[in-house]
């Protein structure tokens, strides 16, 4: 079995419920997939960190993004699908 599957996980309903919960650990597999991601970005905004949440749900993501910013409220971080940033802070 490929690495990109044993790292895949389907969180909510079966096999035939095509609105289930999909994550993923693996960056390129969130690209690939369309993915929202959020991220941690470095301190001078060039590199990302780590990403902290990958799967097909924007509610879950905007949940893991606002968690983030309570625990360390002076991280960077982005809501990401693919290249288009939905949500960013700081805000500039």
């Amino acid at each position: 079995m490929p690495a990109w599957i044993r790292n895949f996980s389907v969180i909510e309903g079966g096999p035939a419920d095509p609105f289930r919960l999909q994550e993923t650990d693996r960056p390129n597999v969130a690209d690939l997939h369309a993915y929202f991601k959020v991220e941690l970005w470095t301190k001078d905004g060039r590199r990302i960190q780590r990403m902290l949440w990958a799967g097909n749900r924007i509610e879950k993501a905007r949940t893991v993004f606002a968690e983030a910013l309570r625990r360390r409220p002076r991280g960077r971080y982005t809501i990401r699908q693919c290249a288009r940033v939905l949500e960013k802070w700081p805000d500039e």
